[in-house]
C-alpha cells in the first residue's frame, strides 16, 4: 500500500465521518515539512503526516509536528487509515 492510496482513503473516511469539518491535503513543493493532511474538526486543529510501513520521517517533518503540538493542535504520524481514524476519534472525543 503506497502513501497516495492511504491519503485518498483517509480523506474519504474523514470527510464521511465529519461532513462539516474543514479537511485539506497538502502536496506541493512550497510546503516542505507540513503534514500531508490538515483539518479542523469541531474547532480542533489536527495534522497528519502519512507514511507507509517503511516510510522514513524527515527531520523537518518531526520539527513541524512538534511545533503544531506545542501550539495546542494535534499532529502525529500515521501508517494506516485505521491509525488515523483512531487518533482523530480519541482526540475529538476528549475535547
Amino acid at each position: 500500500m503506497n502513501e497516495t492510496y492511504i491519503k485518498q482513503q483517509v480523506l474519504k473516511k474523514l470527510r464521511k465521518k465529519y461532513p462539516t469539518a474543514w479537511i485539506k491535503k497538502i502536496c506541493d513543493r512550497f510546503t516542505k515539512g507540513t503534514p500531508d493532511i490538515i483539518c479542523c474538526i469541531n474547532g480542533l486543529f489536527i495534522a497528519v503526516e502519512l507514511k507507509t510501513l517503511n516510510g522514513v520521517i524527515k527531520p523537518i517533518q518531526t520539527h513541524e509536528i512538534r511545533l503544531i503540538n506545542e501550539a495546542g493542535g494535534k499532529a502525529f504520524v500515521a501508517r494506516s487509515v485505521s491509525e488515523v481514524l483512531k487518533e482523530v476519534e480519541e482526540y475529538v472525543g476528549k475535547c
